[in-house]
């Protein structure tokens, strides 16, 4: 029995955490920079496609030498995004 309390106590202080986490996370979106958010959903998108469609797709994987690197190229066209944009200051 005490097993049983413990693992309730343990599951809903998890849940109360992951409740507060989801709850800061949705109150704070409208505070976001817009410019940051749309490219982070438009990148995340396009990881996903990649990995997904082209990666583990069994058609196109052979003729691939190896995967594509999709995470490094997310993250350059993201930080040639950021450096051209010049009103943005980073103090």
């Amino acid at each position: 029995m005490n097993i049983h309390l413990q693992y309730l106590c343990i599951v809903s202080v998890y849940s109360v955490v992951l409740f507060q986490t989801y709850r800061d996370f949705f109150t704070n979106i409208p505070h976001t920079n817009a410019v940051t958010l749309i490219a982070s959903v438009i990148c995340m998108a396009m990881i996903y496609v990649v990995k997904e469609y082209i990666n583990n797709n069994p058609k196109i994987k052979p003729k691939l030498k190896m995967p594509v690197p999709i995470e490094l190229i997310a993250v350059s066209i993201n930080i040639l995004m950021f450096k051209s944009n010049r009103t943005t200051s980073w103090v």
